[in-house]
């Protein structure tokens, strides 16, 4: 059996970290953000630090990528640097299409599949807005066309 994590009682919910009192205590202390007990930093999750992006910053109301091919009008927070830090500066407002499109490529980082490095004269970008490599799309065609 668990302990209180603030008075030490002994608690009867197996998932309680507090006991009923302390619970009341500190949900209605007023704390927020920072100060707020409930406070993870860090070890937030991912739905948890885009809800407080959100909050604190609004929602996204444009696209600040200025490559953006304007194709969805769904716009969402992006994070730049991977990191989530809750500050403005590591976040950007985007189109859903170039979220997607920036978090493939911290995914995946500057080379294809094969190696090939993303360069202005390598990179494809279909009509939906992902990018293919150039010598792996000619590679491509010249196998289709020796086997049909």
């Amino acid at each position: 059996m668990k302990n209180c994590i603030d008075c030490n009682k002994k608690l009867g919910d197996f998932y309680a970290k507090r006991c009923k009192g302390c619970s009341n205590k500190i949900k209605w202390s007023g704390k927020t953000g920072e100060n707020s007990p409930f406070w993870k930093d860090d070890n937030a999750t991912y739905k948890q630090k885009h809800s407080y992006i959100n909050k604190n910053f609004g929602k996204a109301t444009h696209c600040e990528n200025p490559q953006c091919r304007k194709i969805s009008n769904f716009f969402e927070w992006a994070n730049i640097s991977g990191t989530y830090k809750r500050d403005r500066s590591d976040w950007m407002m985007a189109c859903h299409s170039c979220n997607q499109i920036m978090d493939y490529n911290r995914r995946n980082g500057n080379n294809c599949k094969n190696g090939h490095e993303y360069t202005e004269k390598n990179t494809y970008w279909t009509k939906t807005g992902n990018r293919t490599c150039r010598i792996c799309k000619k590679l491509y065609a010249k196998e289709w066309r020796k086997n049909h």
